[in-house]
């Protein structure tokens, strides 16, 4: 329930949870300047992980970083504003990305199985961030976060 803020908004930042579990679904809500934001999943490390992003027009976009190199997936069906709920499942080599709980794009994938942090791709800010393990299980908070740059500010109503 807390929010994810970008104090520096010229570069894109990532921040993510650790988890033990590796099929869930992780959701969050742009808040402004939504040219690419999202959400990852499945992350190892900063150079490997699945992003569900919101491009310029509100366009979406599903992509796989394997050792670095970013690979287009999908094209969402559905655009995305600010408001709108952000939604990522990884549910064993199936990956989903969604708009307000509607599927907009899905894959096939094995490039990344083993992944289990979870987190955001922002440039502004992200609100309701959440991670839920499919099949039930617990959620996931945002009470220890890595970020790949010091300008962003993890809040979240548990910590």
């Amino acid at each position: 329930s807390g929010r994810t803020v970008a104090f520096d908004t010229t570069a894109v930042k990532a921040a993510w949870l650790e988890t033990t579990i590796t099929d869930y679904e992780v959701s969050g809500i742009p808040i402004t300047d939504i040219t690419d934001v999202g959400v990852i999943g499945r992350v190892q490390d900063a150079s490997n992980f699945y992003l569900w992003r919101v491009v310029t027009a509100g366009t979406t976009e599903l992509y796989k970083n394997v050792a670095g190199s970013f690979t287009l997936l999908a094209t969402g069906s559905l655009t995305a504003a600010s408001g709108d709920t952000l939604k990522l499942s990884c549910n064993g080599t199936a990956i989903k990305g969604y708009v307000n709980g509607v599927q907009s794009a899905s894959v096939t994938d094995s490039s990344l199985t083993t992944g289990t942090k979870t987190g955001i791709r922002i440039r502004g800010f992200i609100d309701d961030f959440s991670s839920v393990e499919i099949g039930g299980g617990a959620a996931a908070v945002f009470n220890a976060a890595w970020c790949n740059n010091t300008n962003i500010l993890v809040r979240c109503g548990v910590c």
